[in-house]
């Protein structure tokens, strides 16, 4: 998930150089491998990256990608990634819709970005969710860890 993310933060870079947006990716500790369709999360990830960018083109920002390793109630290994801009933060009547199909506060937007994100979060059997106040953006998607080799004998 680390090269996946390194290597569209890349892409992205001419773009986010020219909005004088400064990014950031971070692994903290050991994070285990996922199990999944890597062309399916980097939609995801597509997507939550440039909802960042547009949240901060007029003014630049920070956007900064932080991964961890965690475990859920039943101390099953996740993975979570935390997504986080400094653009203007999304209103509460906003946050309330974000993910629904054709839902979109941008001219042009159709509004599938997101509601595909969570889609194919869900079907890789994770969730997304996020923290958002005035100036900042978070969004949390965590996805479970591929199960380990058994160690034999």
């Amino acid at each position: 998930l680390y090269a996946l993310l390194e290597r569209l933060l890349k892409r992205w870079h001419p773009r986010l150089a020219k909005s004088n947006i400064h990014y950031s990716l971070r692994a903290e500790g050991d994070i285990p491998a996922i199990q999944g369709d890597p062309n399916a999360l980097e939609q995801v990830f597509v997507n939550l990256i440039s909802n960042a960018v547009r949240a901060m083109e007029e003014s630049g920002g920070n956007l900064a990608l932080k991964l961890s390793a965690r475990s859920n109630e039943r101390e099953k290994q996740m993975v979570q990634v935390d997504c986080a801009d400094s653009g203007c933060g999304i209103p509460p009547e906003v946050v309330e819709r974000i993910f629904e199909p054709f839902f979109t506060t941008h001219p042009g937007g159709t509004g599938l970005g997101l509601s595909l994100a969570k889609q194919i979060i869900t079907a890789h059997k994770g969730r997304i969710t996020l923290t958002t106040q005035p100036g900042m953006t978070i969004f949390h998607v965590i996805l479970p860890a591929a199960p380990s080799e058994e160690k034999q004998p």
